[in-house]
């Protein structure tokens, strides 16, 4: 067997009844529970995702279940610290995905003995996938190397720093990462474990637990900064990750504005964003390789305005031919703007607008006022570009009256898709520091603060959810306005995207009442989600489908 000197795996995913049973005994204590609820659909009194559901539907209307996921996609995380691995001279491989039963990874293990494998984090919010990937992992080969890094790990170290060991115990893994890039500390890390001298006391943001003496020894504390142009990836490498014709693209790092309820800002470190003409040619590397659709992940794509219009003038001058979606922020942009993202490609953006209530925008500090985000959606509504909403119900501060404004915002500024979450009262964001003025008690989903309670704002998010009207609801967990690229490489039409969220809706709405019998929707689903299309994708095997 072959022996390699890094897996990097992307995303583990798992059913999201697991997680929801573990949160429901609590629902009465905390909204977590709530907002996975909200984040869902109930068939045979189990939360499934859309993932899920879509499987489930091709299951009653074709006799087949699908095997759809949008975490299929490239992951960019793990693609690019592969590319700064292969840079340093070291051998690594990807597993974009790991599915529900694991198979690519024990196949991946199979065919290659890994002297590290490394974990990210980017899309967990609590420790589970991460104790079956190293369940996984080990039970293939004791003896490989684990190491886990990202944002899931960086967060709790900073909040529960005087427990990191614990945190590191629980986990099962050899070592933690714990800068926000971590890229440099990685490489050093594997070249060690590779020469078997690993010395974590030596490489900065590297702990290791030790079971024996049940110490902590760490490295030294060290913000890293990698540049973006100087180790863009090399995707000619990576083509076989590129499965469907769809790539996650990062052009910046970091975020230049202070939202009061986010920490991301203090912890990613200043803004870095990537040249112009190195973008573009990485834009023609992979059209040269067949993909058609990209996401863009910067936290802030059209910041600063300059560069955004810039960019769109090269990227539409060079006929790339490609559908983008990105994050974006209605308070940085023009007229020219919103046309020169159109002649550009931009299929769909999402606008983390958070309220419709001026005075919990200015709590926020989310640097745009209600009119910003009017003549944005409306803008882009012209110019034929989707849009999804982002909103927060329970901000301190927040009253009945306020959460109103936000609801007749919804109703007379729609957008294509929206979510509304239940607020998250992180320690670490800089509202914590307004604690005593709002009366505030409590963190995370378990609060309560001088105008209302995380119980009033869940009966709130619920209800906004439910609502129907110009716009669709669509959930953040393992799907949300992301998965319309995924949709779209895989050969669907926006109509089809949006025709299956509508009936995603329908089976919400309907399931807050009680259980739903997915027989009731399958003619629905049959006409908006057709056989041809699923057997043209790949999701359903042609010989068995209908």
């Amino acid at each position: 067997m072959e022996a390699v000197d890094c897996l990097v795996i992307g995303h583990c995913d798992m059913r999201l009844e697991e997680l929801a049973s573990r949160l429901r005994p609590n629902r009465d204590f905390s909204g977590a529970f709530s907002e996975i609820r909200t984040n869902s659909v109930l068939v045979d009194k189990q939360q499934l995702s859309y993932s899920e559901l879509f499987d489930e539907l091709c299951r009653v209307s074709w006799g087949e279940a699908a095997r759809l996921n949008p975490f299929n996609a490239p992951h960019s995380g793990a693609i690019f610290l592969a590319n700064r691995l292969r840079r340093a001279g070291l051998g690594a491989e990807v597993v974009n995905f790991v599915s529900r039963n694991g198979s690519e990874l024990v196949e991946a293990l199979r065919q290659a003995s890994f002297k590290v494998v490394a974990i990210t984090t980017t899309f967990y919010v609590e420790p589970s996938a991460i104790l079956e990937l190293v369940k996984y992992i080990r039970s293939v080969d004791e003896s490989t190397f684990i190491v886990v890094g990202g944002p899931y790990v960086v967060a709790r170290a900073a909040k529960y720093a005087a427990t990191a060991g614990t945190e590191l115990e629980m986990l099962g893994a050899d070592a933690v990462i714990f800068d926000t890039q971590g890229e440099q500390a990685l490489v050093e890390l594997v070249r060690q474990v590779s020469s078997g001298q690993f010395d974590p006391a030596g490489i900065p943001n590297v702990a290791r637990w030790e079971p024996r003496t049940r110490n902590l020894v760490a490295g030294p504390r060290v913000k890293e900064s990698n540049s973006l142009g100087e180790h863009r990836v090399r995707w000619t490498d990576f083509k076989a990750d590129l499965t469907p014709r769809l790539a996650f693209l990062r052009t910046a790092r970091g975020c230049s504005f202070r939202c009061a309820f986010c920490n991301y800002p203090a912890m990613a470190g200043g803004h870095d964003v990537s040249e112009i003409d190195a973008v573009c040619d990485e834009l023609e590397e992979l059209v040269s390789l067949g993909v058609r659709h990209v996401a863009f992940v910067d936290d802030t794509f059209n910041v600063p305005l300059p560069r955004f219009k810039a960019l769109m003038r090269e990227m539409a001058g060079r006929r790339l031919g490609l559908n983008w979606t990105s994050f974006f922020r209605c308070s940085n942009a023009d007229e020219e703007a919103f046309d020169l993202m159109a002649a550009a490609g931009c299929e769909a953006v999402f606008l983390g607008i958070e309220s419709g209530d001026p005075a919990i925008l200015s709590a926020m500090n989310k640097a745009a006022r209600v009119h910003n985000y009017e003549r944005g959606i409306k803008a882009l509504r012209q110019r034929g570009i989707m849009t999804m909403a982002s909103y927060i119900v329970g901000f301190p501060g927040e009253t009945k009256d306020s959460v109103q404004r936000t609801l007749d915002f919804i109703e007379g500024n729609p957008t294509t898709f929206h979510n509304v979450q239940l607020y998250f009262h992180d320690r670490m964001a800089p509202i914590e520091a307004r604690r005593a003025e709002f009366g505030l008690n409590g963190s995370e989903y378990s609060w309560d603060h001088a105008t209302m309670d995380w119980r009033e704002a869940a009966d709130w998010v619920e209800y906004a959810m439910s609502i129907e009207g110009g716009s669709t609801p669509l959930p953040l967990y393992g799907f949300s306005i992301w998965s319309l690229p995924y949709f779209r490489a895989l050969g669907f039409s926006t109509e089809g995207f949006k025709g299956f969220t509508g009936v995603a809706a329908e089976v919400f709405r309907d399931g807050l009442a009680g259980d739903v019998d997915l027989a009731d929707y399958s003619e629905r689903f049959r006409r908006v989600v057709p056989l041809d299309r699923l057997k043209a994708s790949g999701l359903v095997a042609t010989e068995t489908a209908g």
